[in-house]
């Protein structure tokens, strides 16, 4: 409690977090709004971890004006945290989300760990492995896309051990009213 503009901040992202996944009932939020989450979330990282995550984030004006899926983002962000803290060097984190050809085309990449793709997906099942705690986040964003978005989305993932994460996502641009 000696540092108090610290837990005030990390009490405020966590009340907006709270806020925005257990009363606003929407389904879907701008591009802009999901992205003021992330940060919410990473403030209370920090507030754990220190100032050891750099998050960069990149959106072109229109697509922050587009609709995304509430918390599809956030998950992705939080796997970089969890599986790619590294002692004495810090984790960057890149977010860049444009609009072309009328698709959102979204890019996350993080220098953490990395991990090998074909180690963590079951081709036989066409999903994820999961265990207590992996493939967890990345399958349930990979089913919400498929389920709204059908053939009309991409999701990828390119990693390597001790070099990092890219997950690139595509999905039809729809702009909020």
């Amino acid at each position: 409690m000696s540092n108090a503009p610290t837990v005030s901040e990390g009490l405020t992202s966590l009340s907006r977090i709270l806020r925005n996944s257990v009363i606003d009932g929407k389904s879907f939020i701008t591009v802009a709004s999901e992205t003021k989450n992330i940060e919410d979330y990473l403030t209370i990282q920090r507030i754990r971890h220190g100032e050891i995550i750099d998050f960069h984030c990149e959106i072109d004006e229109e697509a922050g004006a587009c609709r995304i899926m509430k918390f599809l983002l956030q998950p992705l962000v939080e796997n970089s945290v969890i599986h790619g803290i590294q002692e004495e060097r810090t984790l960057k984190i890149d977010l860049r989300i444009c609009l072309q050809d009328d698709m959102l085309h979204i890019s996350l990449s993080d220098n953490g760990r990395g991990f090998d793709v074909a180690k963590q997906y079951d081709a036989k099942a066409d999903r994820f492995k999961s265990s207590k705690m992996s493939g967890i986040g990345l399958e349930n964003v990979r089913q919400r896309l498929r389920l709204e978005y059908g053939d009309r989305q991409k999701f990828t993932i390119e990693s390597t051990a001790g070099k990092g994460t890219v997950v690139e996502i595509v999905f039809p641009a729809v702009k909020e009213n």
